[in-house]
């Protein structure tokens, strides 16, 4: 089994500024109903690459664009149930938190599907600070989509206007091959 290369990112990306829901400092937050998210995905085992002489690149480009209304707090990313293993520099997160991409390059088994999930954690700002918001969606992509390897992208966005509800605005854009589902 061969350690992972990734170019930036981590197991449970932790930004700076975090403090619990429920700390002594501060009163309860308002939260969607599935903030389970982030630590059931931060307790998933490491990500090991494949080791098959036929493996692929897959490529996860993150960007964040929650950066008005919204700061991140968290961010993890796993493929088949095992977590990007942390490999980021000091201040990654800190220029995540600000809108900077977090890319990734691993190899892959290209006979076989993988679920790419990503789980971000964010905090309301202004008229939003009573809010935390746990967003999460899948990925699937198919042998088919993995021939040469792949490119996906993952955008955390805003959808919606003052007439959705806060808790519905943060989302996940997709882009590249597979199929996807986002849970708020």
């Amino acid at each position: 089994m061969v350690p992972s290369r990734i170019a930036l990112l981590g197991l449970g990306l932790t930004l700076s500024g975090c403090t619990p829901a429920n700390s002594p400092d501060k009163a309860p937050e308002k939260t969607s109903d599935n903030t389970p998210d982030v630590p059931d995905c931060m307790a998933k085992p490491p990500w090991v690459e494949s080791t098959s002489p036929d493996a692929v690149p897959l490529e996860i480009h993150v960007e964040n664009k929650l950066v008005g209304d919204y700061r991140a707090k968290l961010v993890c990313i796993s493929v088949d149930g095992h977590v990007i293993p942390q490999s980021a520099p000091r201040g990654i997160g800190e220029g995540f938190a600000k809108g900077a991409a977090l890319d990734m390059r691993l190899r892959v088994d290209p006979k076989v599907a993988h679920h790419v999930e990503i789980v971000g954690l964010y905090t309301g700002t202004g008229e939003l600070a009573q809010y935390r918001f746990s967003i999460r969606s899948v990925r699937i992509v198919e042998p088919a989509d993995l021939r040469a390897g792949a490119r996906l992208a993952a955008v955390f966005e805003s959808k919606g206007g003052p007439d959705v509800p806060p808790e519905r605005r943060p989302a996940i854009e997709w882009k590249g091959p597979g199929r996807s589902s986002t849970r708020h």
